[in-house]
């Protein structure tokens, strides 16, 4: 998990040194805190008077380096040539024209914030440090082009430039996944320097952040996460348990299944090492890309970053689509899923039934060419069909399977018999929870109500050994807001923007919506100069944007869901000559996908509708209210 980015407003795309260092900064433990354009105080300003601007590019808050201001430079050695005049000035030289002009010195400049943010946290106890970045620029490259170097190499030059406490590009290479290891080292060259406290972290926060970003705590926020990652008691005794009779471990959304498995999957490999043996061969699936990509990040959090190469290289994360296609593209003898696709177009309707049928074949002939894993593990297993898991048999070579999954999701109409293809199943012999530890206890009670107000789904739940009576576990009390709006796409890309003029980022932000909705967002975003990704983003400046069938799996901070009116119910046009039987299923089906979106939410879920006597948005309203009074009955 990443630290908490707090800026008043967003990153340009022009502003590509700045980018460069808040990339290489979010590599810190979610422990930390970044200012971006810090909000200061009137005093604060009084301290940098005369400077070209009052603000620090990033303050940085942690435990482990106090305080520290980063000025961030983005000089062009070789159109321009800097002089060094004296401590406060370098003037800048543009060599096409000869033009010369003054400009501060970084050093100077972040000296002064250094000095302002002491006067601004001086009751705190709390060590500031500042320096200055150059993070396109190499050192050498700095060192080989400054036009007066001599300067610099004076013993006094620290009072002009100190080299030793610079970051330069080479700098952030080195150290790319490792950004405290590198901010510990630059502080510590200060005489007197002291790590923080947590109290002292705790009350520099509060000075810093503006009122008007204070949406509770942000070390609250921080907690949840922490929480959201933690294993329960019950799951730890799953995950460390190596006997394999207990493989099929199945609860509700938002209780840590996948959490779980990935914690499964590395505490193998870790025996291994610890025995001494050779590292068993883990394959980590699931039905869709997003999915594969989520579990990717959940191992990211566990491990790090050079340990995915080398300790855990033997750990493969892969969506079973994907398997499938590089089955049927080594069946063809070619060499890129994108030959095979130039075949069988992924655009046409009858791709999937053809791709199954080139994987069928291809395993048929060579059985035992794909046995290549010692463990298989399946994410979101009430997804898979016969033909999926028939091909996750083949690609075992032995009987060690692991399965999570949550009959509440099931949102593709897939059936799938495990005792068919010799899956030994034994369910984790626990109770099932039937706890919510992720979405807010308001939300989570709207969406329980809503799944169970079907009474057939109500009856599958308890035939699974569901608990009745939910329990939601989660540090929030928030509930859903459910708005109506006669321009919805209009009305969600406004909110954004509030968002992300607040103290939420990009990759805070998650917008559900249906499928032919999602090219109209896209659209509209593009045009508010907002980045998107239409699925699970691999960029932390996108928000992601996705529609109902493909969400599972994911989470975030804030949720929107729009487009229930376009679900297929038993009144709308698409249902009208349909027969009871298939109006009914295909309205549970409807019922389910709305479930799993409302169940994403972190923090806060908001609905938008502009039809509110649709049959799914008309009963969500009604809901809604009754778990409003009763939230401000239990308030009073």
């Amino acid at each position: 998990m990443k630290p908490r980015l707090i800026q008043t407003a967003r990153l340009g795309q022009e502003n590509k040194a700045e980018r460069e260092v808040l990339n290489f900064l979010e590599w810190l433990p979610e422990t930390y805190t970044i200012f971006r354009e810090l909000r200061v105080s009137r005093d604060y300003e009084e301290r940098v008077r005369g400077m070209e601007k009052v603000q620090p590019d990033f303050v940085v808050l942690g435990e482990a380096i106090g305080l520290l201001a980063i000025e961030v430079k983005d000089w062009n050695l070789t159109r321009n040539e800097y002089m060094w005049c004296d401590q406060e000035t370098v003037v800048k030289k543009t060599l096409a024209t000869g033009e010369e002009e003054p400009i501060d010195n970084p050093a100077a400049q972040a000296e002064k914030y250094r000095y302002a943010l002491m006067a601004l946290v001086r009751d705190t106890g709390i060590f500031v440090t500042s320096l200055v970045a150059f993070p396109r620029l190499s050192r050498n490259e700095f060192l080989n082009r400054l036009g007066n170097l001599e300067v610099l190499q004076n013993p006094q030059s620290k009072f002009y430039l100190d080299l030793q406490t610079v970051i330069f590009k080479d700098d952030i290479d080195q150290f790319l996944t490792e950004p405290e290891r590198l901010l510990t080292q630059l502080v510590r060259k200060r005489s007197n320097f002291r790590s923080a406290t947590a109290n002292q972290v705790q009350s520099v926060m509060e000075r810093l952040l503006p009122n008007s970003f204070r949406v509770g705590s942000v070390t609250d926020r921080q907690k949840k996460r922490i929480a959201l990652s933690m294993i329960s008691a019950d799951q730890e005794k799953w995950i460390f348990n190596l006997d394999r009779t207990t493989n099929y471990l199945l609860d509700v959304a938002g209780s840590g299944k996948t959490n779980v498995l990935v914690s499964r999957a590395v505490h193998i490999i870790d025996q291994a090492y610890k025995k001494k043996q050779s590292p068993p061969q883990i394959l980590l699936t699931t039905y869709n890309p997003n999915l594969a990509r989520n579990i990717e990040q959940i191992l990211a959090g566990k491990i790090k970053p050079a340990e995915r190469q080398t300790r855990y290289r033997t750990l493969r994360v892969a969506d079973v689509t994907y398997i499938m296609e590089r089955i049927a593209t080594t069946g063809y003898g070619l060499k890129s899923r994108s030959e095979y696709y130039a075949l069988n177009s992924p655009d046409s309707p009858n791709y999937h039934k053809t791709l199954y049928s080139d994987v069928e074949a291809e395993l048929n002939s060579h059985p035992d060419k794909y046995r290549q894993f010692d463990y298989v593990f399946i994410d979101e297993i009430q997804d898979f069909d016969d033909t999926q898991l028939y091909l996750i048999r083949c690609l075992c070579k032995t009987d060690n399977f692991f399965f999570v999954g949550d009959i509440g999701q099931k949102i593709y109409e897939r059936y799938h018999d495990l005792k068919r293809h010799g899956f030994i199943i034994e369910e984790l012999e626990l109770p099932k929870s039937y706890k919510m530890y992720r979405t807010p206890r308001y939300i989570g009670k709207l969406a329980h109500k809503f799944i169970t107000a079907d009474t057939a789904l109500l009856e599958e739940f308890k035939q699974h050994g569901y608990r009745q009576d939910a329990q939601f576990c989660s540090y929030s009390d928030n509930a859903a807001e459910l708005l109506y709006a006669p321009n919805v796409i209009e009305a969600v890309v406004e909110r954004v923007e509030d968002f992300l003029a607040g103290s939420f980022v990009p990759r805070d932000l998650m917008v559900v919506t249906s499928p032919q909705k999602l090219p109209l967002y896209k659209a509209a975003f593009a045009q508010a100069n907002l980045q998107v990704s239409i699925g699970e983003p691999q960029h932390s400046d996108e928000i992601c944007l996705i529609d109902f069938m493909n969400v599972k799996g994911l989470e975030r901070e804030v949720v929107f869901v729009t487009g229930i009116e376009d679900l297929y119910n038993r009144s709308s046009a698409d249902g009208m000559f349909d027969d009871p039987a298939t109006q009914i299923k295909q309205e549970r089906f409807s019922r389910r996908k709305i479930y799993v979106a409302l169940t994403r939410a972190i923090e806060e879920c908001i609905v938008y509708y502009s039809d509110p006597t649709n049959v799914f948005v008309s009963e969500l309203i009604a809901l809604n209210r009754k778990i409003t009074t009763e939230r401000h009955r239990s308030a009073r």
